[in-house]
């Protein structure tokens, strides 16, 4: 069982924002819309591997040719304050990030946001400034988007998808679809990595002592991350555990049945945690599949 040192919160529901788009509404879809006047003509992708043009599409040996139809949009991301209170802090996290520190009005805690390289910060955005619930903290940097239609060589109608442009150098564009998922994975490493900074930096401050990562997942399920807090030390040390789920539904409200882990599946995770914690507690060496990363004594 779970001591009296040890408290579990609410879940923290972490997501890397919304898709806004950065030049215009995005072109409809061209197989459903009516024709453009003003629209460019379709034009062909390349196929050669390397250029910044070239299409995921023709992976498959049975694209023969693959085009765009419509103008390149952009979309970004803008990252909001999802509290109201004041700014404690801004300051360098690593790889030219930002970590910007709020002090919520209600809790009186400080909730940390992880700004990425690159991203655009309003000027109001600064130590000591008043922020509100719903604020813009940054807006990250744009991406681009197409549509295009892929042509088969065995008979197979065409058919139309969205693509984005990879952020990996010599990728080119993959399919929108597909990006989802690999953003999915994407946004919970990066929300850990977020996470691992903004103690990191609370823990330079004094405000916690230590911190661990206990891994919940097994079968395809549990918590997407389980945080450690430790204050205090020796007899007078206590700890905090948060579990934290990260989503990224862009353009569109997450409803909580998507959280399946903090709703249908809340008992056999908590129980699995709970096992997790008492394993901790009473010392044992962390062994392959125990779910512990590292020892919390």
């Amino acid at each position: 069982m779970l001591g009296d040192a040890f408290t579990i919160g609410p879940a923290v529901l972490d997501g890397l924002g919304d898709k806004v788009p950065v030049n215009g509404p995005a072109p409809a879809r061209p197989d459903l819309a009516q024709v453009d006047a003003n629209a460019p003509p379709p034009r062909a992708v390349t196929s050669t591997k390397k250029d910044a043009d070239y299409s995921t599409a023709y992976n498959d040996k049975t694209v023969s040719n693959v085009q765009q139809h419509g103008a390149v949009w952009q979309e970004r991301v803008k990252v909001t304050s999802g509290y109201s209170g004041r700014i404690t802090g801004v300051k360098q996290g690593s790889n030219g990030s930002t970590i910007v520190s709020v002090k919520d009005d209600v809790s009186g805690k400080l909730q940390r946001y992880v700004i990425e390289s690159g991203a655009e910060m309003p000027a109001n955005i600064k130590k000591n400034a008043r922020i509100e619930n719903g604020d813009v903290l940054a807006n990250e940097a744009p991406r681009d988007y197409r549509w295009v239609e892929v042509q088969y060589s065995d008979g197979k109608p065409p058919t139309t998808r969205a693509e984005i442009k990879s952020s990996k150098p010599g990728t080119g564009w993959i399919q929108r679809g597909k990006e989802s998922g690999e953003r999915g994975a994407a946004a919970e490493g990066a929300a850990m990595k977020e996470a691992d900074e903004a103690l990191e930096a609370a823990a330079e401050a004094g405000e916690i002592s230590s911190y661990a990562r206990l891994s919940n997942k097994f079968g395809g399920g549990g918590f997407d991350d389980v945080l450690v807090e430790f204050t205090g030390e020796g007899k007078n040390m206590q700890a905090s555990i948060r579990i934290r789920e990260i989503k990224d539904y862009p353009n569109r409200h997450v409803p909580l049945g998507e959280f399946t882990a903090i709703h249908d599946n809340w008992a056999q995770n908590l129980q699995r945690l709970r096992e997790n914690v008492d394993e901790a507690i009473i010392g044992k060496k962390c062994r392959p599949g125990s779910g512990i990363s590292r020892s919390v004594t």
